[in-house]
């Protein structure tokens, strides 16, 4: 009864949990660090979570189109794009998803250049679309001419994250409006904006096959209420909302969601102290570091393997991410969000007794 291929899906792969990793090695979950998941460790704005707590006795009744189009609005104002060129969804994983019900037919090819987000290629095979991985150069930076390439009539989407993850890096503006001139849907997932320098959502003013992510799960500090939102032409928005489901979104997001918008100074000064212990962990650890834009860091452990240290690390109750799901196994590389100056401390400390 299942459809044909999903038996070949391979789940994503998240990282590892406090709780789970207590329960694993009887560690105290108090002195667990997490710096896997690339969460924010300062947490949304003090009014973002009180604006959550007014809103809970209310959670009996479905989002009212007047939360709706508040939280559209503040979002207008953050980023000056027009409220009719914003779609809101349960995290950005629902624009991706809903992006393959607006474009993908059986058979259709999905451009991802990798390592990157390895949910692209589950959604793609979920929707029956070819993914097509395309491997970055030696840096991890796009290779342009690698991707045009495998640019062909069956491509309909390509995958663009910048800052990329799990490597930190971030588009040009000349790669990627060489890449619009292809015509094909470029999906431009810019979840670590806040981090880096370079945004482009302004585009979708000129171009209309391009599509911005956007979430409240990094920056915003609300990655466990599922909120994020896509920015494209007028003409797009009303085909995303008439395939979404209703109500896909809980009024708390919401309600917390435009609070955190007006929050800038509080938002601003958690975006500074990340950026600032994110250049201290580069000096620091005691291995390979790429720079990053994002909240996190690509590192090189070799000549461990990632496994083992992620798994070292673990026994000492610091959890980071073995990126061999989206690298490729038996890999040396890591990914370490960027936590508070305590927790990085400890990271620091048990890396080099390892």
């Amino acid at each position: 009864m299942l459809k044909k291929g999903i038996e070949n899906i391979k789940e994503y792969v998240r990282g590892k949990t406090i709780d789970e990793i207590a329960k694993e090695y009887s560690l105290d979950p108090s002195e667990i660090v997490s710096l896997a998941s690339n969460e924010n460790p300062f947490g949304p704005p003090p009014s973002a979570i009180e604006s959550i707590k007014k809103y809970a006795g209310k959670v009996n009744r479905y989002p009212s189109p007047e939360d709706i189009k508040n939280t559209t609005e503040a979002i207008s104002t953050y980023t000056g794009i027009k409220e009719s060129n914003i779609v809101l969804g349960n995290g950005s994983d629902e624009i991706i998803e809903t992006a393959m019900k607006v474009f993908i037919d059986k058979g259709d090819e999905v451009l991802i250049p990798t390592p990157s987000f390895s949910y692209y290629e589950v959604v793609s095979r979920i929707f029956n679309a070819k993914p097509i991985k395309v491997p970055r150069d030696p840096q991890f930076d796009l290779n342009l001419g690698r991707i045009l390439k495998k640019t062909r009539d069956r491509t309909k989407i390509i995958f663009i994250c910048s800052p990329n993850n799990p490597t930190g890096n971030t588009v040009h503006k000349k790669e990627l409006e060489r890449l619009l001139k292809t015509g094909k849907i470029i999906i431009l997932d810019e979840a670590y904006v806040e981090f880096s320098k370079a945004s482009y959502i302004d585009l979708i003013n000129k171009w209309d096959n391009l599509i911005v992510l956007r979430t409240f799960s990094k920056a915003f500090g609300m990655a466990g209420l599922r909120i994020g939102y896509g920015a494209m032409t007028g003409d797009l928005s009303k085909r995303f909302e008439g395939v979404s489901p209703p109500f896909s979104i809980a009024s708390p997001a919401l309600k917390g969601a435009a609070a955190a918008l007006e929050c800038r100074e509080f938002i601003d000064k958690t975006i500074n102290k990340i950026k600032k212990e994110r250049e201290r962990l580069k000096k620091e650890i005691p291995f390979k570091t790429y720079p990053s834009e994002g909240n996190f860091l690509f590192v090189d452990v070799n000549p461990l393997s990632a496994t083992y240290i992620c798994e070292k690390l673990m026994e000492k109750g610091v959890i980071v991410r073995d990126c061999s799901p989206m690298v490729g196994e038996d890999s040396n590389f890591i990914r370490v969000t960027v936590g508070k100056k305590e927790e990085n401390n400890k990271l620091l400390k048990a890396m080099n007794s390892i």
